[in-house]
């Protein structure tokens, strides 16, 4: 799906692209990003931590290390939720206007906040600031663009996304 302010990047894989190890639930990984300037588009390669201490980087890559989520049992209200405002977040992403954007920002610092995403890297594209948040659970990347706080006029967002959690 081609949204109108992103950058695709594919999911965290289920194996080590080097050592074909599965990633379980608890572990960590590394993950790394690599521009391929003659397709225009990311390619996502993930570590298991041994094959990646032998791995060489490139000054270009973008790179962090992770923890899988561990299946948690508890919570069902709160779990609810934020699948909930996650939907709305990707909702919001791939629509285009103002509203979505302040939608989009609002509910990705929301998530980051509740450990459903995590930041990866700020970015400048086209000199508009935006974020990379990685959803935990499934590895997917999220391009965020981002707006000042002192910007975001906070009842008229408070009130048009308690409408979408009715």
């Amino acid at each position: 799906m081609q949204l109108p302010f992103s950058i695709q990047i594919p999911r965290r894989a289920a194996v080590c692209c080097s050592g074909g190890e599965p990633f379980l639930p608890g572990a960590e990984c590394c993950s790394c990003l690599c521009f391929l300037e003659g397709e225009s588009r990311y390619e996502r390669q993930d570590f298991c931590l041994s094959c990646w201490n032998t791995r060489t980087l490139v000054a270009s890559d973008i790179f962090w290390k992770s923890r899988l989520p561990l299946q948690k049992e508890n919570e069902p209200r709160g779990r609810e939720h934020a699948a909930q405002a996650l939907s709305l977040l990707k909702t919001a992403l791939g629509a285009e206007g103002g509203s979505a954007r302040l939608e989009a920002f609002v509910l990705a610092l929301y998530l980051a906040r509740k450990r459903v995403l995590a930041s990866r890297k700020e970015l400048v594209v086209s000199e508009s600031p935006a974020r990379l948040y990685e959803v935990l659970e499934s590895g997917e990347m999220l391009y965020v663009p981002e707006i000042k706080l002192s910007e975001v006029p906070v009842p008229e967002v408070q009130s048009l996304l308690a409408g979408k959690f009715a």
